[in-house]
């Protein structure tokens, strides 16, 4: 597998944004819809748990590579990603549980939008670490690229070996 590229980690920060502001639970008047939006809910569980597959499609990626030349703490960055997808749907889940479970939903809604506007947070979480990792990524090729260009014309790069 080839790691994760900085365009590929932009591309689900993306997404992960644009569901996070598509996912709405209140309703004008700040209060949960009744009947409650049962399939709303149901579709950001479902959209919520492909992000994770992705998050972690990258991080599996990435730690499958090979030994890399990649900045320190990437893997454990996007490992990071995948729990934070990880977290929103099981949040998004345990909102849509509560709902379904409670007939009377008025005692209960604090709860599931405290649930739901975590759920939402974590996905956010999940983006700023993505862009965050696809910008040290980006550095650390950035870095690379001016070191080479510092190398005498016909010099093969070395990597540091063990010292005697």
């Amino acid at each position: 597998m080839t790691p994760s590229t900085p365009d590929q980690l932009r591309d689900l920060a993306r997404r992960l944004r644009e569901s996070m502001q598509e996912f709405t639970l209140l309703d004008d008047t700040g209060h949960i819809p009744d009947p409650p939006p049962h399939s709303d809910l149901l579709h950001h569980l479902s959209a919520t748990h492909q992000h994770l597959l992705d998050s972690l499609a990258l991080a599996r990626a990435e730690t499958t590579a090979g030994d890399l030349d990649r900045p320190p703490g990437t893997r454990e960055r996007l490992a990071l990603a995948a729990s934070h997808a990880l977290a929103a749907s099981f949040l998004f889940g345990h909102a849509l549980h509560k709902i379904l479970t409670h007939p009377h939903l008025k005692p209960h809604e604090a709860a599931v939008t405290l649930d739901h506007a975590s759920a939402r947070a974590e996905l956010r979480r999940c983006a700023e670490t993505l862009e965050g990792t696809a910008a040290l990524l980006e550095e650390h090729e950035s870095l690379r690229e001016f070191i080479a260009s510092m190398r005498p014309p016909g010099r093969p790069e070395q990597r540091p070996g063990p010292t005697r």
